[in-house]
């Protein structure tokens, strides 16, 4: 009898070991030996982005053997989405841009990622931008892969980098004697009658569009100083000016410079061949340019039957090094602070070109305000560059209607 105790207290302690390595020594959890699980995640990636990201499940699954992962293209996310987890047929994790996330959450749709992925994490592993993506209403809601925003972005043929403009003082001077140096063409372009890329000029100013509670600032002093400086380009710049108007003037040559992002720098530099350089945007009144960055975010679903591992999945994907795999793969930019430091991303012209606007960008607005206000704010910048309304004027009445559209949501956000 005694013989069969000590046996058995053997082969139990030696069980107990071998389930205790299992569980914590190869970073497995306990609940993830019972029953394999199963992650369903929404996305509308393409190409080389997508590719990169299925290279990255394979190997998250091949070092969780317990974990399926199971990816499934939606074209229309943002309404798809909200139905089926509503409905309790949704995805564990919902991939999309940040400027969604507010109305997401306001629907009920996801659940705070704050045990899993705090505000603190966020902050300590991504660029302050993306950490302030994915923060709402207080709480994380999940993790920022990569970042899309503008910068300048120049033709080294036409213009040095020495000859680049400093502050938006030297762009009005700079835009005026190119063009006169050089009839029938343009120092630097953009399209001015648009919010998103203004935004810019607005934040560096020390203006805004619209806070999470609600306040519109298109009438601040800020915006109104980016107003006027918009106002002040319409003497350099053709008068019908859109994005692909610029687009065709910098690709054919006609403009020195442009401001333009990531989406649009292999049609520049493959299709039009131009040697593009990248630099800073210029300088507002001594403080640094603030363009919108649009955050690419994962979230987890209300309806997930597995949130700790959904988060796991979450926090792999942008990691240091997947956020290097996937700027080397998809030419992706970084979320993560580390991966920014890394050679892929230091010794690439195009990636470490927007790396350094991204540090001074302020995320695209993840409160539902912000859709509320967009109509408004490029219909003052659109009358600011036709000249029928003073940036005054304009963004005053734009505030006005922004107001009644913000008050009509409901104190929500």
């Amino acid at each position: 009898m005694a013989s069969s105790s000590i046996v058995t207290r053997w082969l139990t302690l030696v069980a107990c070991a071998v389930f205790a390595c299992l569980a914590g020594c190869g970073g497995t959890a306990q609940h993830d030996l019972v029953a394999k699980t199963t992650i369903t995640l929404w996305h509308n990636w393409q190409g080389a982005d997508l590719a990169a990201k299925q290279q990255l499940i394979a190997a998250y699954m091949q070092g969780h053997p317990h974990v399926s992962v199971v990816l499934v293209q939606k074209a229309d996310l943002a309404n798809q989405a909200p139905a089926a987890i509503k409905s309790g047929v949704g995805p564990d994790v919902v991939a999309g841009p940040d400027n969604e996330l507010g109305a997401l959450v306001n629907a009920g749709v996801l659940q705070p990622a704050d045990q899993w992925i705090s505000p603190a994490f966020l902050q300590a592993t991504y660029l302050p931008a993306a950490a302030a993506g994915l923060t709402f209403q207080g709480h994380a809601w999940g993790v920022p892969v990569s970042l899309e925003g503008v910068t300048l972005l120049y033709n080294k043929r036409l213009v040095s980098t020495s000859q680049l403009p400093i502050t938006t003082d030297d762009l009005l001077t700079f835009n005026a004697s190119y063009a006169a140096d050089h009839p029938g063409h343009y120092g630097v372009v953009w399209d001015p009658t648009n919010g998103y890329y203004n935004a810019a000029f607005v934040y560096g100013f020390g203006g805004f569009y619209v806070q999470p509670d609600g306040t519109v600032g298109l009438d601040s002093a800020g915006t109104v100083q980016a107003g006027q400086f918009i106002a002040d380009l319409r003497a350099t710049l053709p008068a019908h000016l859109s994005q692909g108007v610029a687009g065709q003037l910098f690709g054919q040559g006609l403009a020195a410079a442009i401001i333009d992002g990531p989406w649009a720098y292999q049609d520049y530099a493959t299709t039009a061949k131009i040697d593009v350089g990248f630099a800073r945007l210029p300088l507002t009144s001594g403080h640094a340019a603030t363009p919108f960055v649009n955050v690419e975010s994962l979230w987890i679903s209300r309806t997930s039957g597995a949130p700790a591992i959904a988060a796991d999945l979450l926090k792999f994907l942008t990691t240091s090094s997947s956020a290097v795999t996937l700027a080397q793969r998809a030419q992706l930019v970084p979320a993560n602070t580390q991966a920014n430091q890394q050679s892929v991303v230091t010794n690439s012209a195009m990636l470490s070109g927007f790396v350094a606007q991204y540090a001074t960008s302020v995320a695209l607005p993840n409160t539902p305000y912000m859709d509320a206000i967009w109509t408004h704010v490029d219909a003052a910048w659109s009358a600011i560059w036709q000249g029928t309304a003073t940036p005054t004027a304009a963004l005053e009445q734009a505030q006005t209607a922004a107001q009644r559209d913000v008050a009509a949501l409901g104190k929500t956000s």
